[in-house]
């Protein structure tokens, strides 16, 4: 066991029952759920436990609660010490399942809501109900005494009344709150920029945010890596930003149910299979290790490269472009 992993994500499935506007999985359709990935997953899990001590395991997907037996795959990972999250749409599960995954001791839920109107939410989710429905299961997972984080993907359709939806989900009784700006993917193609908030709406809306959390004293993240000169963290003191660490093990190092390895959720680029490489191998390979090397020629001479590193350049690599290039929304002015 060479390796202490923060936390590594996993893949559940490539199921889903929402069409999101903003998802950046090219791999995941929304379509009927038709078989378990148990066997797979536990095969993944002991390889990966083989290498490596794990902080905390994320359980992703597609929807993860469309897979019958995570509950198992929760206590493989709690016998082993990890801390473990379920990142979940909150409407694929019902109160007997949500009690289980709790009495298993899985430490975190996040759930989303996009806006405090259920029609808006609705909207960008592509499902009828499912404002209500994520509402439902945040009511549950508190009243079932665990933790809830409460996720809202910022777009053009939501933007303009972040700080009320901010308010209405601390209504809520929810303290923890994540701020994930739309990123571009090419799921989104020619509708990346309708719904990418541009420069100024974006900051403007941070600052609204950010004036609610200091008012009500919220637990605020933001959470995809976001270029500085777009939205600089200096400006939003009370709101806690991560980007992209130098040290690819802090990074969220994500694997599909067959081992594939990505350097996080957003990158298409599979950096090596973990059933076929030992993963201090997979770790130590060029292309990671160019992360820290290519500066993007837009980026070149900036005093905030290091903390910033072009944002999230995985949304170029999404684009079909390389990490010489920086994060898509640096090009976004609407």
């Amino acid at each position: 066991m060479s390796y202490s992993l923060p936390y590594i994500s996993i893949e559940v499935n490539e199921h889903c029952n929402q069409q999101c506007c903003f998802c950046y999985n090219p791999r995941v359709a929304q379509r009927d759920f038709t078989e378990s990935n148990y066997h797979r997953l536990r095969r993944l899990l002991v390889r990966l436990y083989q290498e490596a001590k794990i902080g905390r395991v994320v359980f992703t997907g597609g929807e993860p609660l469309l897979e019958p037996r995570l509950a198992e795959l929760v206590l493989f990972c709690k016998m082993r010490k990890s801390g473990v999250s379920i990142i979940t749409n909150g409407t694929a599960a019902k109160k007997p399942v949500y009690k289980d995954l709790i009495m298993l001791q899985t430490d975190l839920f996040q759930l989303p809501v996009h806006h405090h109107r259920a029609d808006i939410h609705d909207r960008m989710t592509g499902v009828a109900g499912s404002h209500t429905k994520s509402l439902g299961s945040i009511q549950i997972i508190r009243s079932l005494g665990s933790r809830v984080a409460v996720v809202v993907v910022i777009t053009k359709h939501n933007v303009h009344e972040l700080g009320e939806t901010i308010r209405f989900i601390a209504s809520l009784g929810i303290n923890e709150i994540s701020l994930n700006r739309c990123n571009i993917s090419s799921r989104m193609k020619a509708d990346a920029l309708s719904l990418s908030p541009g420069k100024e709406i974006l900051n403007q809306a941070y600052h609204e945010a950010h004036e609610v959390t200091r008012e009500l004293k919220l637990n605020l993240s933001s959470n995809v890596n976001t270029p500085w000169c777009v939205l600089n963290p200096g400006d939003f003191p009370l709101i806690r930003f991560s980007g992209c660490s130098a040290d690819v093990c802090d990074n969220p190092l994500t694997a599909d149910a067959d081992g594939n390895l990505r350097k996080c959720n957003h990158s298409p680029v599979v950096i090596g299979n973990v059933f076929d490489t030992p993963l201090e191998t997979i770790l130590s390979n060029d292309y990671l290790k160019s992360w820290n090397t290519v500066v993007p020629e837009f980026c070149s001479g900036c005093k905030h490269w290091y903390q910033c590193r072009g944002g999230c350049r995985a949304a170029a690599e999404q684009l079909g472009k390389s990490i010489a290039d920086p994060d898509p929304l640096v090009y976004c002015s609407g």
